[in-house]
């Protein structure tokens, strides 16, 4: 009788498509995470150039004399609508006449001698990436 010779190849064969199957759970979750860390950085990066946005309107609005035509000097990409003072910026945040991708918007309201201010950086689809309200005393 012939002995039969085992073959190794099937163990050889498993090993390899473990380990085959392990690295590719591995990319998997690398993969997700590269990705929501860019989402991440790019929200962050949002998030921080609205907030600058905002600060500097703020600051400018606890100087400003009330009139219209000095907001815009300071602000000349800006426009009014209604009773919104708007400007528009493109991907990297830079002031553009029209069809920027975000936005701030600088609502005014009045109630006797306070006059108050909510400054908006929004998304074009105007979802809100930062808001703040800011309040002060006028003279008559």
């Amino acid at each position: 009788m012939r002995e039969r010779k085992r073959n190794g190849s099937k163990l050889f064969l498993t090993e390899l498509m473990i380990a085959i199957f392990f690295f590719a759970v591995v990319i998997a979750i690398c993969i997700q995470l590269f990705s929501n860390s860019y989402t991440m950085s790019r929200d962050s990066r949002r998030l921080t150039e609205a907030v600058n946005i905002s600060s500097n309107l703020a600051e400018y609005y606890y100087g400003w004399d009330g009139e219209r035509d000095s907001l815009t000097a300071a602000f000349p990409m800006g426009h009014y609508e209604d009773e919104s003072f708007i400007i528009e910026y493109d991907d990297d945040f830079n002031e553009v006449a029209s069809g920027g991708r975000y936005y701030a918007r600088v609502d005014f309201s009045r109630e006797g001698r306070l006059e108050t201010a909510y400054i908006s950086v929004n998304k074009s689809d105007a979802e809100l990436i930062y808001g703040i309200k800011v309040e002060r005393i006028v003279n008559e």
